[in-house]
């Protein structure tokens, strides 16, 4: 049955791109 791996690959949008990892960067200050 290919269909049904076709309809699960189908359904399974690719997920946005992950969310960066809060990272504390120094506030530069002018």
């Amino acid at each position: 049955m290919l269909s049904l791996p076709v309809t699960i690959s189908r359904n399974r949008r690719p997920d946005p791109t992950p969310p960066r990892p809060r990272t504390q960067r120094p506030k530069y200050s002018p």
